[in-house]
């Protein structure tokens, strides 16, 4: 053993000491699962801490200053196609914060709950379905696994009124690289009636300083809910690409004079089939034959749910809708307005696993009856452009993504998630077998070249993956400067995850 390793040893052995043997993991499996993402990866992990509590966190990054570690925070690592686990840089000590998970005070009145990061979507809808609560998380696209806030603080987007995620956390609690504890909004003035009800507090707000951050870790929040609406729809417009213009003007008079509220998704073809793909790939006998490129039905579609609290009101919520998008598609499928009760409604649908499960598009087995992507080598990538909420820029943003994706021999899954009148977000993501010998370099390959070519169009990400190389290297000069300042105020020491979002 080396002077080095010796000493590695007695650090890694101190926190123990404070943290329980089971907090700190430096064994090979461990160190490996958290090296490991939907793509290739030459990261390297050091350790990895769980701790309990905001008590902890604060002395694991004391401890972290005075021995010069650097730390990545992660609430649950389940941001696939983006990195999940895996630090933007190697040398790091993951800390996981999946072991905080309580959930604090719910205000069944107001709508709003305290969550801890590791609180998943899964245990948020247990918790209100047990309390048979009037409200419910918005409609999640991944794994029920997934942190609630970890999404939110990366601006994870979902679908209905609740579909704006960060707007709909405020309160933070944070602790800085300098080690202090600070509160954000509402959440700053103590003994307030509003803390948890009102965003911007009084003065500067810093809360948006912590959202795709590393500039502190969030050890708790207030989560705004939306109310349970027992009476739902679904219309789902589906129009030939030529038309995206027309559909497009239409909801965007639509979000802007407030006629429709929320989240809507836009999906091209091919994410429409692979998104449907975990309902009819278990009637294929030999599915891992499935032709290349798969033949679609050369349709997009965009995806309305329609929510009321009384029947009438919900069908003429539809009616309308139908009238104002009149002429814009070749055929309309409908989900019926139908009572749902509140059991139903605090359930994960098979509609909210689908995206989870298109992971699989492509399996080379038999569809596996529980999902392990790292077992089962599912290779996934995702690049998030930001893209004016018009036609001409949405299509043409599209057909970028498209080309470059055909050329690589990937299908390419476009869903442009619109949560408001301006502007929308093109979720691009590629599946593929990472068995297959080439596979992550091609991915790779695939991915630097749309990130470039997209930005110098003028697109550029709206969240950052492992994958980007680019990170922030566009800001202007003066804001770059005072990015600067701000990390040297915040995290003096250069201790909150190197190379993430710098």
């Amino acid at each position: 053993m080396t002077l080095r390793d010796d000493k590695e040893k007695k650090v890694f052995q101190a926190l123990r000491r404070r943290l329980g043997a089971t907090a700190v993991r430096t064994d090979e499996q461990t160190l490996q699962r958290y090296q490991t993402a939907t793509f290739a990866t030459t990261q390297r992990v050091r350790a990895v801490v769980l701790p309990r509590s905001r008590s902890q966190v604060e002395w694991v990054v004391a401890f972290a200053r005075t021995h010069r570690l650097a730390l990545q925070p992660i609430s649950r690592g389940r941001n696939h196609g983006y990195g999940c686990r895996v630090p933007a840089s190697s040398g790091a000590v993951v800390l996981d914060l999946s072991r905080m998970a309580r959930i604090g005070a719910y205000d069944a009145e107001l709508g709003t709950i305290d969550l801890e990061p590791g609180v998943t979507f899964g245990q948020l809808t247990a918790f209100l379905a047990r309390r048979k609560a009037p409200h419910a998380p918005a409609a999640i696209g991944g794994s029920p696994d997934g942190s609630v806030l970890g999404n939110a603080l990366d601006r994870g987007i979902g679908l209905g009124r609740g579909g704006d995620r960060a707007g709909h956390t405020v309160g933070l609690e944070v602790v800085t690289g300098g080690g202090e504890v600070i509160h954000t909004g509402g959440a700053a003035l103590p003994g307030s009636r509003t803390e948890r009800l009102h965003r911007p507090g009084v003065g500067p707000d810093l809360t948006g300083l912590f959202f795709q951050s590393d500039l502190g870790i969030v050890t708790r929040a207030t989560v705004w809910l939306e109310p349970l609406l027992p009476y739902r729809g679904y219309l789902s417009l589906l129009f030939k690409p030529a038309g995206l213009g027309r559909v497009v003007e239409r909801l965007r008079e639509a979000l802007a004079e407030g006629a429709l509220t929320g989240a809507f998704k836009i999906t091209n073809d091919f994410a429409r089939l692979v998104t449907s793909y975990p309902q009819w790939v278990k009637e294929l006998p030999e599915h891992a034959l499935l032709p290349y490129p798969m033949k679609t039905d050369g349709l997009w579609s965009l995806d309305l749910p329609i929510a009321g609290t009384r029947r009438d009101e919900t069908l003429a919520r539809m009616a309308w809708v139908r009238r104002r998008f009149a002429g814009c598609a070749v055929k309309t499928q409908v989900v019926p307005v139908t009572f749902i009760g509140r059991e139903e409604q605090q359930g994960f649908s098979e509609r909210d696993a689908m995206g989870y499960a298109s992971l699989y598009w492509r399996f080379p087995n038999p569809f596996p009856r529980q999902f392990d992507l790292n077992r089962d080598r599912r290779g996934a990538a995702y690049h998030s452009p930001m893209v004016p909420l018009r036609g001409a820029d949405m299509r043409e943003a599209a057909t970028l993504f498209e080309r470059i994706c055909k050329e690589a021999t990937f299908e390419p899954l476009i869903t442009y998630n619109v949560i408001d009148s301006r502007c929308a977000v093109l979720v691009g993501r590629v599946y593929w077998d990472r068995g297959e010998p080439g596979a992550d370099a091609r991915a790779a390959r695939w991915h630097h070249r749309l990130e470039r070519e997209l930005a110098d169009a003028g697109f550029v990400p709206y969240r950052l993956g492992l994958l980007q190389r680019e990170r922030l290297t566009r800001l202007d000069p003066p804001t770059t400067r005072v990015v600067q300042a701000l990390r040297r105020a915040l995290d003096p020491d250069q201790v909150m995850a190197p190379g993430r979002y710098r």
